[in-house]
């Protein structure tokens, strides 16, 4: 009995440590029928073909000290059980059907006014729109489950690496979900437009501003009313400085004009793949629940 619950030596994730049986009421804890151990780190592990009942040996015989050579006894390898369900995973959901979710997805949460009633619908709809697009045969659960996946990814990503210190962790599809999740974009201006002012963001002093005649939108400097008119070198230098200021400030907001056109530009653009999609997931809806109804005029 004494060399049933002796330590042994094993290896374990290519480690060298040592285990034991682990014991409730005087009896080695079983699962699945083989006994559980527990290791000097405090990890449970299980072996093959090994069972105990009631603090006794079963019939299969083992080596507790290890191999015949000496060397200590192996751990088994982990159950293939999770790399099965992950390359089902994979096989249900390849990487182009995983991004035409994410971006069927971003057609819904941008269309507000056509959205559907209740969020059942929406992965109803999401799903004949996948099976339309793939030829598969997916439900609206196995939608919903699998868009999770990505979401906990990316928002463990996100709260990783909002925490100082922690390395960059980059989550799979991060780009293209964060189109869907980022509603929100800080901005930090150059410049701070008010009514007849234009200041640094930085709070410095403001330069006033005013249109020119014909409705022309291109800033010049105003002098203060308070201000005295200043003559010689020291007013010359000023105006040198306020010229410097003002082509600085010009070349800026042609700059962010040059940006908002970019920007328009492709916002028009995805907006007709957004349009597009949304056709498509509109016929697809039509088409699911035209199916749903026909079936269950046909069970009446």
């Amino acid at each position: 009995m004494a060399s049933v619950f002796a330590p042994r030596k094993i290896i374990l994730n290519g480690v060298q440590t040592e285990e034991r049986p682990l014991l409730k009421n005087g009896c080695v804890v079983l699962h699945d029928g083989n006994p559980v151990y527990v290791t000097e780190g405090g990890t449970h592990i299980t072996f093959a073909d090994e069972g105990y009942c009631n603090g006794g040996a079963s019939d299969t015989k083992k080596t507790a000290e290890g191999d015949k050579d000496g060397s200590p006894a192996r751990a088994p390898q982990e159950t293939s059980a999770q790399a099965k369900v992950e390359a089902e995973d994979t096989q249900l959901w390849p990487h182009d059907k995983v991004l035409f979710l994410i971006e069927t997805r971003k057609t819904f949460e941008a269309d507000k006014q056509n959205r559907l009633k209740t969020k059942r619908d929406e992965w109803k709809t999401l799903a004949a729109a996948i099976n339309a697009e793939f030829g598969s045969h997916l439900n609206a659960n196995q939608v919903e489950n699998k868009w999770r996946t990505p979401r906990r990814s990316y928002m463990k990503a996100k709260s990783h690496n909002s925490r100082s210190g922690n390395d960059l962790k980059v989550a799979e599809f991060e780009e293209q979900l964060s189109e869907v999740f980022e509603k929100h974009h800080a901005v930090n201006p150059m410049y701070l437009l008010e009514p007849g002012v234009v200041k640094e963001s930085n709070d410095t002093q403001p330069q006033p501003v005013e249109q020119k005649a014909g409705g022309s939108d291109e800033p010049v400097h105003v002098p203060s009313a308070v201000q005295q008119p200043q003559s010689g070198p020291s007013a010359a230098k000023k105006s040198r400085k306020n010229k410097n200021v003002t082509e600085a400030l010009l070349s800026r907001l042609d700059e962010a004009e040059r940006n908002r056109a970019e920007r328009h530009k492709e916002f028009m653009a995805s907006r007709v793949r957004h349009e597009a999609l949304l056709e498509r997931l509109v016929v697809a809806a039509e088409n699911y629940f035209s199916g749903s109804s026909r079936q269950q005029s046909e069970a009446e």
